[in-house]
């Protein structure tokens, strides 16, 4: 009776033993592919924080310099990333052959567009200028209308580097809009010069004084829930796959 029970026991410890951590290949190829894109996404939100929290400090700076009229010859000088948020005072003409709408601009809970429209300064030299947000059509395929601009202006506004997009964000010029407006993802001037067919410096003239909206902080919350998400996905993958 005493070996039959000593047997029993062995056997129950071996099923013991069997007992283990076996994800089928499906949930370790989803967690694969999405662990890296949440922790990346982390880690980009906290480069996007102490990029602002850098540039809200030079911009709070500038402000109280006056406005520095800038001509041709002075542009280069704004090409310094420390140039950020300078005031400025640009003369040029509007060139509305083609101007450029940001997709996915959320403002007060509604989707639109930042509009910028190229300041020519000297001959084909340019600068994309910010004209601020617009609020986009009720389907996809209706252009936002847009005030006209033409001739010969002077400008007040701050040198602003392109706004940042997510890290998958691609670079695709959308002309289906027509009457002269790209549609892009992302605001890359040195692919959209060849579209505008202009010289476009590396920055852009933003005509709203006020500072950007999104500050350091959002950058982190916004940080700290990619690394819950990735931590949820780990606990889910870890405990649904621990098997009897």
């Amino acid at each position: 009776m005493r070996r039959f029970q000593y047997s029993h026991g062995i056997e129950g410890n071996g099923r013991s033993a069997r007992r283990g951590f076996r994800p089928s290949r499906a949930a370790t190829l989803a967690t694969a592919l999405l662990l890296p894109v949440l922790l990346a996404l982390g880690v980009w939100q906290l480069q996007r924080a102490a990029q602002k929290e850098a540039l809200l400090d030079r911009w709070s700076a500038q402000a109280a310099l006056a406005p520095l009229p800038v001509g041709p010859d002075q542009l280069q000088i704004l090409r310094d990333p420390g140039a950020a948020g300078r005031r400025l005072v640009l003369h040029g003409h509007w060139d509305t052959r083609l101007q450029v709408l940001l997709d996915n601009q959320v403002q007060h809970g509604v989707a639109g567009y930042r509009l910028f429209t190229p300041l020519r300064i000297a001959g084909d030299r340019a600068v994309l200028v910010d004209r601020g947000w617009l609020a986009g059509g009720p389907r996809r395929e209706l252009a936002p209308a847009v005030l006209p601009v033409r001739g010969e202006v002077a400008l007040a506004g701050v040198a602003a580097p392109p706004p940042a997009a997510g890290p998958l964000a691609r670079q695709v010029v959308d002309a289906s809009l027509g009457g002269g407006l790209l549609r892009v993802q992302r605001l890359d001037i040195a692919g959209l010069s060849p579209w505008l067919d202009l010289d476009l410096e590396p920055w852009t003239l933003r005509t709203d004084p006020a500072l950007p909206r999104l500050t350091p902080d959002r950058h982190r919350a916004y940080a700290l829930q990619w690394f819950l998400l990735a931590a949820l996905l780990a606990g889910l993958y870890v405990g649904l796959n621990l098997r009897r």
